[in-house]
């Protein structure tokens, strides 16, 4: 546009020369001359400011390239780090459903034995109706049998001492036991007084030291309710055939013992109207009447089991089996 311009501004010059003084002619020629390199020199500078800002914004694009290269190259260094972890993950994830489908296999394989074994069990007890499943366990010091649901000590109880720490008085002659029954204080015997048979037979012990509130029987224990000792005995068979079950064979009684059950009853005697008498007795949790309190009996002579409830006074020493919580 501009070039067309300086042509036709040129042939207007060329066109006044003739109509001009050589003078006039000349100077106005001049000044066309001079508007013609200035129009050009505007045009140069204007090409070279435009180059300028293309390079400018070249270069810019360049380095923005350069940047968005450098970006990329992060971010696959980020993503195939991502992927080596999913791949690892993966992996992890194979070898525990691997383990998974071996244990669940191993469970079903379980689950079969055990309901072979329920009916093996089934089959034993309907040809022995009187069977039922005892386990001997340890529970700290104590050795144990599971009868049914129940968990009972296998030895009467032999402490000197309640739960919180205290001393239960030793009681040897009789008048010290009547007095302690007058006093309705708590008492203990070994059996005929003999230290000795403190191991096998356990201690005696009168009402008054199973009832006290500072606990006679140790921790994770109680003395059985007689809703405790009537589950037991059901378990075994009922009053007739129980007491079979629960005692070991003994020369001091006439019946023949099993101990089946493994609950391993031996004749501990008693402290009261015959106290050297041998007798397989227990003191229930609960008592009756005012003055008697309730024991629990297997008879020597034919293993039958008694719920005496006026035979002992609470001032009598008997045995006592601990039950678990």
């Amino acid at each position: 546009m501009r070039y067309f311009f300086s042509v036709f501004i040129l042939f207007q010059v060329i066109g006044n020369v003739f109509s001009q003084s050589k003078k006039e002619q000349i100077e106005m020629l001049n000044k066309r001359v001079d508007s013609l390199i200035t129009l050009n020199t505007y045009e140069r500078n204007d090409k070279t400011k435009i180059i300028a800002e293309f390079n400018t914004i070249k270069l810019n694009l360049e380095n923005s390239i350069i940047n968005l290269n450098s970006t990329i190259e992060k971010l696959n260094e980020e993503v195939n780090i991502i992927q080596s972890d999913l791949n690892n993950k993966q992996s992890q994830i194979n070898t525990l459903l691997i383990q998974i489908k071996i244990k669940s296999d191993s469970i079903l394989t379980l689950n079969d034995e055990l309901e072979k074994l329920k009916e093996v069990e089934k089959e034993r007890k309907e040809s022995n109706p009187e069977l039922i499943l005892t386990e001997i366990i340890q529970i700290g010091p104590y050795k144990s049998v599971k009868i049914g649901e129940q968990i009972w000590m296998t030895q009467n109880l032999n402490v000197a001492k309640f739960r919180n720490g205290d001393l239960i008085p030793e009681v040897q002659s009789q008048e010290e036991w009547e007095s302690a029954e007058e006093k309705e204080q708590p008492a203990w015997c070994y059996m005929n007084n003999d230290s000795s048979n403190g191991e096998k037979y356990g201690k005696l012990y009168n009402w008054y030291a199973v009832i006290d509130q500072r606990g006679l029987a140790p921790e994770g224990w109680h003395i059985p309710r007689n809703s405790e000792w009537d589950l037991l005995i059901s378990n075994l068979g009922g009053k007739e055939k129980a007491g079979v079950k629960m005692s070991l064979p003994c020369e001091e009684y006439y019946f023949n013992a099993t101990n089946s059950s493994g609950f391993s009853a031996l004749p501990s005697g008693a402290r009261g109207p015959d106290p050297d008498h041998y007798m397989l007795n227990w003191w229930g949790g609960t008592y009756w009447y005012s003055f008697e309190s309730n024991c629990y009996h297997i008879n020597e002579q034919d293993g039958k089991i008694d719920d005496e409830w006026d035979m002992w006074g609470k001032g009598d020493g008997l045995s006592v089996r601990c039950v678990k919580n």
